[in-house]
């Protein structure tokens, strides 16, 4: 099993932060490789939500669920459709309206030469997308929370 993390500060309070990231309208602005994330049932901020998506690994896309969604606190999307694995998003309140995220993300991939020859692209795709998913979210969060407060 493949395993990544990664933690970020962004300079905007803990409800700012959570709202923007965790708005499925946001992700493919800031989610690195994700063009399109369409709700597949009523539920679209809440636990049991489920997503199509437009982020491709091989040849199928991806369909995902929340499998935990606790307000201003952790969000974890469970692929149900495509490469096995989740993400998990955690969120604390810093001093000084500033908030902590950190990004697990938990994969598999098949066994044998062909198992790790994909887990070794998996991974470095994986530490890339978070790279860039973390410089997006802080600077769009951070970019509207700053016009939030002069409007």
């Amino acid at each position: 099993m493949g395993h990544a993390e990664h933690v970020s500060i962004v300079a905007a309070p803990l409800e700012f932060a959570f709202d923007y990231a965790t708005d499925y309208r946001n992700a493919p602005d800031w989610m690195f490789g994700l063009t399109r994330l369409v709700p597949m049932s009523d539920k679209v901020r809440e636990k049991g939500a489920v997503f199509d998506t437009d982020v491709r690994i091989g040849s199928t896309p991806l369909l995902v669920e929340a499998i935990e969604w606790v307000a201003n606190s952790a969000v974890t999307m469970k692929s149900i459709r495509g490469i096995e694995g989740q993400v998990r998003w955690t969120f604390r309140a810093l001093p000084g309206n500033r908030t902590e995220i950190k990004t697990t993300v938990d994969y598999r991939v098949g066994f044998g030469i062909a198992g790790r020859a994909l887990g070794a692209l998996i991974k470095a795709m994986t530490a890339t997308a978070i790279r860039h998913s973390d410089k997006h979210v802080r600077t769009n969060v951070e970019t509207l929370y700053r016009q939030a407060q002069v409007a």
